[in-house]
């Protein structure tokens, strides 16, 4: 179901903010359930015992790698270079 610009303007910042969780939780569930369906679709012609996370991994699902400061900065310090952003 959805929104016209009216109801949308009409909604307070706690009430949009759990209109687009759930919009995302629904598309991440919707994702895993046919995620599932392939994996056990593709079973029975494979020879190999396939999992759904080593057939599609999605960006949710991945693990967060820290960031090295230092080359954030280096990499900052380019880019101000480059574009001459005092």
């Amino acid at each position: 179901m959805g929104m016209n610009k009216i109801d949308l303007y009409d909604l307070s910042f706690r009430e949009f903010s759990n209109k687009t969780e759930g919009f995302f939780n629904n598309f991440k569930e919707t994702c895993e359930r046919e995620r599932m369906w392939v994996t056990m679709l593709l079973q029975p012609h494979s020879k190999k015992t396939l999992r759904p996370d080593k057939l599609i991994k999605f960006e949710w699902e991945k693990k967060v790698v820290n960031i090295d400061k230092k080359k954030s900065e280096e990499s900052l310090a380019r880019i101000k270079k480059r574009d001459k952003i005092k």
